[in-house]
């Protein structure tokens, strides 16, 4: 499936939270990609790889971070970021210092983990709302969509190997 991802396939299905994000950007009309900066913080084969590979073949600059990276660097980059996907599960990962404080950056946060039984993300949501554009919130964002997606998928694949 990566192999079609990679070269935008007619047939390519992506993994449930990477086509969430993509039909989530559409709907907002915040899909136009071509000529802009995207760094993407977790590199799994279920997001972070196919997100980045989406992103090249929209025409975006893509900066791909690890979890065990150099933070400062991965802070450098977001800074300089029209788009800031997070897809760590490290709970506050990306906080004020991350972003920008003019209201042009796009984040979308597909990070989830638990604190004290309470859903978190990968954004320290409160901290960093008002310095972007738009954000995608944990709980209530890209997860709901994913359940939708897998099922969309499912239903791709169903029809076409019948």
């Amino acid at each position: 499936m990566l192999g079609f991802i990679a070269t935008d396939h007619a047939d390519a299905v992506y993994p449930a939270a990477v086509g969430a994000s993509i039909q989530l950007l559409q709907e907002y009309r915040l899909d136009n990609l071509r000529g802009k900066q995207v760094s993407i913080l977790g590199q799994s084969n279920l997001v972070g790889k196919p997100f980045a590979l989406h992103c090249i073949n929209q025409g975006a600059q893509v900066h791909s971070f690890g979890v065990d990276g150099n933070p400062e660097i991965a802070k450098e980059f977001c800074k300089k970021s029209d788009y800031i996907i997070s897809a760590t599960g490290v709970i506050g990962l990306i906080t004020k210092e991350y972003v920008r404080d003019d209201q042009s950056q796009i984040i979308v946060d597909i990070g989830y983990g638990l604190k004290d039984g309470k859903a978190m993300g990968d954004v320290v949501f409160d901290e960093v709302q008002d310095m972007v554009h738009a954000i995608t919130p944990v709980p209530g964002g890209i997860g709901p969509l994913c359940v939708c997606q897998l099922f969309e998928n499912a239903a791709f694949l169903a029809n076409k190997h019948r």
